[in-house]
């Protein structure tokens, strides 16, 4: 683990958040093996997820981070906005297929942010409720995401979801590791 994540973890567990702690600690870890694993196996980009774009906003960035590269490796192009504020000046410059945003964060929420992408844009939205109930599946659906995942989410199964939005059927699996506790 970097600097940034060990701090991220420590955090936590001052907060009093052991679980949760243990928990990030154990899915940062499984996704620093999945990453080596398949750097060590060939290049599973393929044209169909070569041309996608996708946004996560959320202000854990050692979670979008570990997602980012991650999602990279199967050819979607990703960028990152801590802030919903920063996704919509974002947005205005650039167009994307899929966002993937937290709910809980600094300023603007993202229920609040996926209300005003509807409106503004034909992206995708995956909405990703954090370490607590933030977020009913129900009141995700009015608002008309294409999906929901709660964190924190292993990436193989945020990868499934990404396909499964986008309609990717052609994208190889990704290789197998066991399932982490929690």
């Amino acid at each position: 683990m970097n600097e940034s994540e060990t701090s991220r973890i420590k955090e936590l567990e001052q907060a009093g958040n052991r679980d949760l702690a243990a928990k990030s600690a154990g899915l940062i870890s499984r996704g620093l093996q999945l990453i080596r694993k398949m750097n060590e196996q060939q290049s599973p980009v393929t044209k169909a997820s070569a041309s996608y774009r996708i946004l996560l906003v959320g202000a854990d960035i050692v979670y979008h981070q570990l997602l980012d590269e991650y999602i990279q490796q199967y050819g979607f192009k990703c960028y990152i906005a801590p802030r919903a504020d920063i996704a919509l000046e974002f947005l205005k410059k650039m167009e994307v297929d899929l966002v993937i945003t937290d709910v809980i964060m600094p300023g603007m929420n993202g229920l609040k942010l996926t209300e005003l992408l509807k409106r503004t844009t034909r992206a995708h939205i995956i909405l990703m409720p954090g370490y607590r109930p933030s977020c009913s599946y129900k009141q995700a659906i009015e608002l008309g995401v294409s999906d929901l995942l709660y964190k924190p989410s292993e990436l193989n199964d945020v990868l499934e979801c990404i396909k499964r939005v986008l309609n990717i059927t052609n994208l190889p699996k990704s290789p197998d590791l066991p399932k982490g506790k929690g």
